[in-house]
Order: C-alpha cells, then sequence, then structure tokens
C-alpha cells in the first residue's frame, strides 16, 4: 500500500501517522489523468479554492463537495472559475452538492458541465435559483434575468435527474424547469441543412485579435461568453463544445426528500406526458 495518501479501510479513513501534505509545496499542477470519482469534504471554503486549484482531473466524471465545518451558516460555493484550475468539466456527469449556500454567481458552474446527466443538492440554501436556472429562466419566482456570467441559455443540456434534498425549492419552479427543458427539445424542428460549426479560436489568435483591436469596450456578457468558451489560460480541452447552441433533455427522473414546499401529490403531477418525467420518489 502506498503510504503517502490517506487510505479507507472499510469506511474509516486512517491516514499514516506521519502524513501531512501541503499541496502548496509543489511547484507545478499535480495531474490525475485516471482520476473519474471524487468526494471532498471540507471544513474551509478558501482551503479548498486553494487545493482545486492546483490540481488537475480531466477524467473526471462522479464528484461530491460537502461543507462539515463549524460555521453557523453554510458558505457560500464558490463559482468554477475560481475553484478549478480548469473550470471546463467536460466529463463530468454526477455532481452532488452538500450543506453549501448556491447564489446568482455559483450559477455559473453548471455552465462549464455540458455532460452532466445528474444534479444532487442536499440542504443548500438558495437552491431555487438554480432550478430557476435550469428552465432557461423561464421561470421569473426569482425576480431576475439571467445574470452577465451566464452566456448560455441551458444549463447542463444533459440533465435528466434531478434529486433535492431537504430543500426549499417551491414547486411552481421546479415544474417550470421541468416544462420548459421538454418544450426545448421540440421547440422547432431541426433545419435540413446543419449550420457550419463554429470554432473557437486558438490563444494566439485570441491575443493577436485583443491587441489589434480597436472597437468599444466589450460588455460584460460578452467577456463572460468568452471566458467559458475558451478557458481562463486560453488552452484546447478535448469535448469542450461551449460554442455550439444545444437544445436540452427533457428531465426523467425526480427525487424529493425533506422538501416542504413540494407535496407528494405536486411531484406525482410531474408524470403527464407534458412533462417528460418517467419516475419520481417523494418522502416526507
Amino acid at each position: 500500500m502506498d503510504r503517502r495518501w490517506p487510505y479507507f479501510s472499510g469506511d474509516t479513513l486512517t491516514p499514516p501517522s506521519y502524513y501531512n501534505l501541503a499541496l502548496h509545496g509543489f511547484s507545478e499542477a499535480i495531474r490525475l489523468p485516471l482520476l473519474t470519482y471524487l468526494h471532498v469534504d471540507c471544513k474551509d471554503t478558501e482551503a479548498l479554492s486553494s487545493a482545486f486549484r492546483r490540481i488537475s482531473f480531466p477524467s473526471l466524471e462522479h464528484l461530491v463537495l460537502s461543507y462539515s465545518g463549524r460555521a453557523s451558516t453554510a458558505p457560500t460555493l464558490p463559482p468554477a472559475s475560481r475553484l478549478f484550475r480548469d473550470p471546463r468539466l467536460v466529463n463530468l456527469a454526477y455532481l452532488e452538492i452538500r450543506h453549501f449556500t448556491l447564489d446568482a454567481e455559483t450559477l455559473a458552474t453548471l455552465a462549464y458541465m455540458p455532460s452532466l446527466t445528474t444534479l444532487s443538492l442536499y440542504a443548500c440554501p438558495g437552491t431555487n435559483a438554480m432550478i430557476c436556472a435550469l428552465s432557461g429562466y423561464a421561470c421569473k419566482h426569482e425576480g431576475s434575468e439571467p445574470p452577465p456570467a451566464l452566456p448560455v441559455k441551458w444549463l447542463c443540456p444533459n440533465l435528466r435527474e434531478l434529486r433535492l434534498t431537504h430543500s426549499a425549492t417551491k414547486f411552481w419552479c421546479l415544474e417550470t424547469a421541468v416544462r420548459t427543458r421538454k418544450k426545448g427539445v421540440v421547440a422547432a424542428p431541426a433545419p435540413s441543412t446543419p449550420p457550419r460549426r463554429i470554432r473557437p479560436l486558438k490563444k494566439s489568435a485570441l491575443v493577436l485579435g485583443a491587441s489589434a483591436s480597436t472597437t468599444p469596450q466589450k460588455t460584460p456578457r460578452k467577456v463572460a461568453m468568452q471566458e467559458i468558451c475558451a478557458s481562463p489560460n486560453g488552452s484546447f480541452v478535448d469535448g469542450w463544445r461551449a460554442h455550439e447552441a444545444t437544445r436540452p433533455s427533457p428531465i426523467r427522473t425526480i427525487h424529493v426528500l425533506g422538501c416542504k414546499n413540494i407535496s407528494q401529490v405536486e411531484l406525482w403531477s410531474l408524470r403527464f406526458d407534458q412533462y417528460g418525467v418517467e419516475s419520481v420518489s417523494w418522502c416526507e
């Protein structure tokens, strides 16, 4: 057994007696190309961001972020652009967030996860705003238009399963998200001739264009779009297609546990054909 790393014995984490790994001691990023499953339980959001920005995991498929600190209120989850070294998690299919507060800024995290199929939110204040965002902003419950940091209409276009636990989400917001995503699938017929694929500029072209440009200052929305379409460091990520238009997949499965604003009858009503939901589960 490699004792440079903590290891599991059953369900108990057993670190070596001399284990004290300081990521700030590494001059270069740690690359974990084979890592597909990661569960992180943190007690300090600043330490979480510092650690993640020194690690690269391009093949990550399953991510759980949990907070178990002593703060009286759940801390705000940092947005992906400040949390990860490269926020484009193109292979991530499962995301679970536990005991973090979600605000308008953290919604941008979902824009970096185009392959996400399952989203699980456990005791997260601010879940309502995220559900409204999943509706393509058809839901006006939060009373605001999409913020500049979200240049895409449909977040997580491949999302098929939603899990809400101890959430204050309103049924109206959930119903709107499910209904509009189902409508988005058949909103318009596909063109007979596929549009020409737009490819992102290379880093050299972006730098050259920026230095030679004489156009007026870009709006925050255009700047945000550039940040999401090309990464913060201008690198290429295989599978990244944020610059291409996509339609949402209908949400097929919904699990609700301990959500007082969603009744069992309301949840079961989403199984009508107009919503496209195939499976639901509800527990008080």
